[in-house]
């Protein structure tokens, strides 16, 4: 996965805008990159459909290693 410089470790509640935002600013910007939402929120938060992924704060550490796999392997 690609990081955007001055841009990781967003905050979904930030002022600035959201991290649904920001998902939907990378994907047309490099839509062939993944992307994964971590959030600690535990619904998906309005706007999801921007990113490959979402992780939530009740996924257990096995449950996001696989999920993370999968993204990267193609297969999410």
């Amino acid at each position: 996965m690609e990081a955007i410089r001055d841009g990781p470790g967003r905050e979904p509640a930030m002022e600035d805008g959201t991290g649904t935002e920001l998902a939907a600013v990378m994907k047309r910007l490099k839509p062939d990159v993944p992307i994964a939402i971590i959030s600690g929120l535990v619904e998906a938060p309005e706007g999801i459909e921007h990113a490959d992924l979402f992780i939530s704060k009740t996924d257990s550490p096995p449950e996001v290693l696989q999920k993370i796999s999968e993204l990267l392997n193609g297969r999410s």
